[in-house]
């Protein structure tokens, strides 16, 4: 019998017989009085009819009103035996399927909502109706945090859409939406009692002399933009603008237009019944679709761009997202990536000489000023408006890329060091976190920021999400902290899906496809990814060393096509990619115009490419040695390593660990000794069972400089997310790539009639 064509797929399922249910005129039975299951029976009932065309009713158990048909219940109970071998039961559920009828029950109505999506994917659409096997299904995540960062920093995306990538979501069971609101390029959050924010720092660039505004913009309903709320000057430039376009010549704009109508048709077929929604009625279709992605231009960070999301929004964001089970956790970047709100605030830069939300890629000098009581005062503002916007206890910092050129000229930093006892400006980034840790723990509020929170010492209670490879997260949760891991190397999806240079995304690095399907948020031992590097082989000890703050299997990285300087090396992290940025980590105001990988690093690539470009139904064995392909063809990681003043906090950690666990063995001890030895190295990443329980799962992280679009993010998004989905919910004993790949194949469809674009598996 085939699986249930579900993902990610449940933890245990159990055919009974070979009898499938007929399910016809359905009736949804659940408890009236509980508002939030009676709110999940509505979901269904609207998904039925939308997916299926198949109207069904809502009553109570056992009600008169209950039509004859198929009954699907939904139950609420307050223990389920089923479930007590899951960790995150509270989000699991049981789901029957037999000839009285359906019955999903969960402890939570999370876990309802869960079951749900299970049913929906599970039910068979046939000629004589829907139908569903004979089944028993257990079902838990294997993680707690399920997440997708969206980057809307870099490019605005407008309501709508953010609310259709919620529902993506929540097809996959992912529950934590990371939306990342704030940057040097953009600020996107209103907030009302610091007006510039909205008003200078969510526009970058200079209007053209005649606008079409971005399309985008103009899709929302309630998004707001920029340019519609910057003060009566802003709209007097519009009307003057809208006279200009007036007084060109018809004839030339209505040629303009006919050829923009010509080249859209011809690139997407029929694109504009598909940017209405209509799904391409077939794969020729979905082709065309991807296709003409793959053919729009590489957007860059000088084009003018703009727009911010109001507090009804917000509040709609967060209810929109609470209803499918996902909570929305903002990111308010600091003390770096800030040039937007410094741009509407100089006086709380070091310089005071910020005046424009920046219009180039890449890590920027301009921070805020840790010696200048302000900036703690503002940041409070916006902490107070985001305690009460979003109910989530997490609240993500960034932390990330903090050069310090500015506080070592600035002499209210320098009086802060002294005044703090500060060694070194390391330890005022660190004082810096600690503080508006603390600022955060008054609101209710709990932190995360990027590995680089570690260095000089992490925040009490503070959360780490490791990107730079596991090597944060693992000393992280060595210390006690709960993690998020997050490494380029399998999460980062603004990067290509494949290594051929009409691909959109991020052009220095791909992730394929089953390279994300083998992750796993767990770390494993280093030693035998890192012999089956060349450099490995050829630098000995040191090169370890370097591919020790990689994510482990070096079977399953990701890609670097081409970096900064062509060597694949990055000299350091002043100079380095950016995680957030093009990855050209070029200095300010020399932005870099990367179109794709350069002829000597494709050659390098080699039949690695031809090895990746094909995701479609791949053996196990084959997806084996594809990746292992692309570990030989290095470099291995596509991002800032995570450098000295990171891997050296390892075995400092290893040893605080086995000293509280009373259980310090020989190799640790080594570690901790000094030793270079690479399986000293590895014992030190080893985690023991309670400290891999401080590993809270993994993320999608869509950063969108090279993201312009909604459709393009879709694209990047998909069908990759699916495959980590199935990484963070499904038991590493349950996964399967040829099972997944099959269960795929049948899955698009449904991508399809939900007007999702995404990369067709061949």
């Amino acid at each position: 019998m085939n699986q249930l064509n579900v993902l990610p797929y449940p933890a245990i399922v159990e055919y009974v017989g070979p009898d499938s249910l007929h399910v016809c005129t359905p009736t949804i039975q659940c408890d009236n009085a509980n508002e939030s299951l009676l709110q999940k029976a509505a979901y269904l009932q609207q998904a039925l009819q939308q997916r299926f065309g198949t109207a069904a009713t809502i009553c109570e158990p056992n009600s008169s009103q209950q039509a004859p048909g198929t009954a699907i219940s939904l139950q609420l109970v307050e223990q389920l035996q089923q479930l007590q071998q899951f960790r995150w039961r509270e989000e699991g559920y049981c789901l029957a399927c037999g000839a009285q009828g359906i019955q999903i029950t969960a402890l939570t109505t999370t876990g309802v909502f869960y079951g749900i999506q299970t049913l929906l994917q599970a039910l068979q659409a046939t000629p004589e109706g829907l139908r569903m096997p004979y089944t028993q299904v257990a079902d838990a995540p294997r993680f707690i945090w399920r997440g997708v960062l969206l980057d809307v920093g870099r490019h605005f995306f407008p309501l709508p859409w953010v609310l259709k990538l919620l529902d993506l979501m929540a097809l996959y069971k992912m529950n934590r939406f990371h939306w990342h609101l704030t940057e040097d390029q953009g600020w996107r959050l209103e907030v009302p009692s610091l007006p510039r924010l909205a008003e200078v720092g969510s526009v970058r660039g200079t209007p053209p002399s005649i606008i079409p505004l971005p399309s985008h913009n103009s899709s929302s309903s309630s998004a707001t933009t920029a340019s519609q709320q910057d003060g009566s000057s802003q709209q007097q430039q519009q009307q003057e603008q809208q006279q200009q376009m007036q007084e060109d010549s018809p004839q030339q704009q209505q040629q303009q237009q006919q050829d923009a109508d010509e080249q859209d048709a011809t690139d997407a077929g029929q694109q504009q019944e598909q940017r209405e929604g209509t799904p391409p009625a077939d794969a020729a279709a979905a082709a065309a679709a991807a296709a003409s992605i793959c053919r729009r231009a590489v957007p860059t960070a000088a084009a003018f761009h703009g727009g911010y999301y109001s507090s009804a929004d917000v509040a709609a964001v967060v209810a929109y997202a609470a209803e499918r089970g996902i909570e929305v956790v903002p990111e308010i970047e600091l003390p770096g990536h800030c040039c937007a709100a410094l741009a509407a605030y100089p006086n709380l830069s070091c310089t005071g000489e910020v005046t424009a939300v920046s219009t180039h890629w890449g890590i920027h000098e301009d921070v805020y000023c840790a010696g200048n009581d302000d900036v703690f005062s503002f940041l409070g503002s916006i902490f107070d408006q985001a305690a009460v916007q979003f109910p989530c206890r997490y609240v993500h910092i960034g932390g990330d890329e903090v050069p310090k050129a500015r506080w070592q000229a600035c002499a209210k930093c320098q009086e802060r060091m002294r005044q703090e006892g500060l060694a070194n400006e390391a330890e005022l980034q660190s004082w810096f976190v600690r503080k508006v840790s603390g600022m955060l723990a008054a609101r209710g509020r709990q932190l995360i920021g990027w590995d680089e929170i570690l260095e000089g010492g992490l925040a009490e209670g503070a959360t780490v999400m490791s990107w730079r490879g596991n090597v944060g997260g693992i000393i992280a949760a060595k210390s006690g902290h709960d993690v998020i891991m997050t490494p380029t190397s399998h999460c980062y999806f603004d990067y290509r899906q494949a290594p051929s240079a009409c691909e959109p995304g991020a052009w220095y690095a791909c992730l394929p496809l089953h390279v994300v399907y083998q992750y796993d948020p767990i770390p494993s031992p280093w030693p035998d990814a890192a012999a089956a590097s060349p450099a490995a082989a050829a630098g000995g000890d040191e090169a370890a060393v370097h591919a020790a703050g990689d994510c482990d299997g070096g079977s399953s990285e990701a890609m670097q096509l081409e970096s900064r300087e062509g060597s694949g090396e990055h000299s350091s992290a002043s100079m380095s990619h950016s995680h957030h940025q093009d990855g050209s980590g070029e200095e300010e105001g020399e932005e870099q115009q990367g179109q794709g990988p350069s002829p000597a690093a494709a050659a390098a690539a080699g039949g690695a490419a031809s090895a990746v470009d094909e995701d479609a139904v791949m053996s196990e064995q084959d997806a084996a040695a594809a990746a292992g392909a692309v570990a030989a063809a290095g470099p291995h990681f596509p991002g800032d390593p995570p450098g000295a003043s990171l891997t050296a906090l390892l075995p400092a950690a290893a040893s605080a660990a086995a000293a509280a666990s009373n259980a310090a063995p020989a190799s640790t001890a080594a570690v901790g000794a000094g030793s270079s030895s690479s399986s000293s190295r590895a014992a030190a990443q080893m985690l023991s069972e309670d400290e891999a329980a401080h590993i809270l799962g993994s993320q999608a992280n869509l950063w969108c400089e090279y993201v312009q679009d909604e459709e393009t993010a879709e694209y990047m998004l998909l069908p990759r997310l699916a495959a980590l989905a199935e990484s963070v919910w499904t038991p590493v004993a349950v996964k399967d790539w040829g099972r997944f790949s099959s269960r795929l194949q049948r899955h698009l469809p449904l991508l399809q009639q939900m007007g999702y674009k995404y990369r067709p598996l061949s």
